[in-house]
């Protein structure tokens, strides 16, 4: 089977890991020539429409009727082609799309099935009649039964823990996202620092860090500067915090060691667990935590100490970091969706009380406490006075 050079150059720029072209080309011809053909015809629609999602231009659903998959699975199969390379991720495997036997009544269009996990996603607590009726204006012959059942492991999925205490442990850590950045020199994936309450999830602040000892405490400043909004809201705040999670930038090792003392000597004391960067990889328990992604922009845990992009393959036009750290933005809103659970009604908002307001100032200024020994002068100067600004609304519209 003869290929087009414009197919071998997708091919050449998503090698499998340790593959170079030719040896991502010599997996392919192995393949019969079908599976070849689906090879290829897979790779040109993934690889059209990864370019038009940098372009902030992406229709997923197009995309994925064109693949005859689910909006997920095609997000699934983006990620696949990334980690393992076109031929790989995209060849047709034996047993591929068999339904197991208890699957068998409960099958959905991809359609209805995809409506239906935004529908949850969105309004996690809608009655199942509702539902039902909803996926039945896309498919008249779907049954209650089915859609109990799908919905509730949706549910579970999306699940959040209860009883989770916003604030009692955080974690500051820094990680290269797959959003491209263009800059004079060359491109680069766009790295940033992120504080995040372990308990819940929540991204509470970003910022793009600056070479590979920036500690990332534009992350911390920016999320002081948001607090206020989560006072609107029915989370409950934790009467201390617990345990703070730092990943300590090259050269920081005696400040790293300053705030383990100084958690320790602290009343009550915290418990610092400082990574270094030898000992691990920056952004592992960032991908840890959210689970690899930022609503779906995948953790480069490898390409967070050099984040430059080679050019081999071509490159479509990119972004500039300010438009970057929006299309963050935008992927932080997705991430955080669940927290929803936790908003108020709009019926009931009532101001919070003056002891809410207090119980938050009064964390984040422990929080100030822990990372003290870190501060500069000036740093520590204006997070006092971001944490002294808390009030409701302040940070809503950041």
């Amino acid at each position: 089977m003869e290929h087009d050079q414009r197919d071998l150059d997708l091919l050449a720029h998503w090698t499998g890991p340790g593959n170079d072209a030719e040896a991502e080309t010599a997996l392919l011809v192995r393949l019969a020539e079908a599976k070849q053909r689906l090879v290829l015809e897979r790779l040109r629609v993934l690889a059209r429409f990864i370019e038009a999602r940098e372009r902030g231009e992406a229709k997923p659903s197009e995309a994925a009727d064109s693949l005859g998959l689910t909006v997920r699975s095609l997000h699934r199969l983006v990620v696949r082609l990334r980690e393992m390379g076109a031929v790989a991720a995209l060849a047709p495997t034996p047993g591929a799309g068999r339904k197991r036997r208890s699957d068998a009544d409960t099958s959905l269009s991809k359609k209805v099935e995809d409506e239906l996990f935004q529908e949850v996603f969105r309004y996690p607590h809608q009655p199942v009649s509702v539902l039902t009726a909803k996926m039945r204006e896309l498919d008249p012959g779907v049954s209650a039964s089915t859609i109990r059942r799908r919905a509730a492991a949706y549910r579970k999925s999306l699940e959040l823990k209860e009883a989770a205490r916003f604030g009692r442990a955080w974690l500051l850590d820094q990680a290269a996202l797959r959003i491209p950045v263009a800059e004079t020199q060359g491109r680069r994936w766009l790295t940033c620092a992120f504080l995040v309450d372990v308990d819940t999830g929540i991204i509470c602040g970003r910022a793009p860090v600056e070479g590979q000892h920036d500690p990332g405490f534009g992350a911390l400043m920016h999320a002081l500067g948001r607090m206020g909004a989560l006072l609107d809201t029915r989370l409950t705040f934790a009467s201390r915090i617990e345990e703070v999670v730092w990943a300590v930038p090259d050269g920081w090792l005696a400040k790293g060691q300053a705030v383990v003392d100084g958690a320790a000597a602290l009343r009550p004391p915290m418990r610092a667990t400082v990574l270094m960067a030898d000992k691990f990889r920056r952004g592992s328990k960032l991908s840890a935590l959210l689970g690899g992604s930022v609503a779906g922009t995948d953790i480069l845990i490898r390409a967070t100490t050099d984040p430059r992009i080679s050019d081999a393959g071509g490159a479509s036009p990119h972004p500039d970091e300010t438009s970057a750290l929006k299309q963050l933005d935008a992927d932080i809103l997705l991430a955080n969706l669940p927290m929803a659970r936790w908003m108020k009604p709009l019926g009931v908002m009532k101001p919070p009380s003056r002891t809410r307001v207090t119980s938050l100032v009064r964390m984040m200024g422990r929080l100030i406490d822990f990372f003290e020994p870190a501060l500069s002068e000036d740093q520590l100067a204006e997070a006092r006075r971001l944490v002294a600004s808390i009030e409701p609304h302040a940070g809503a519209a950041a």
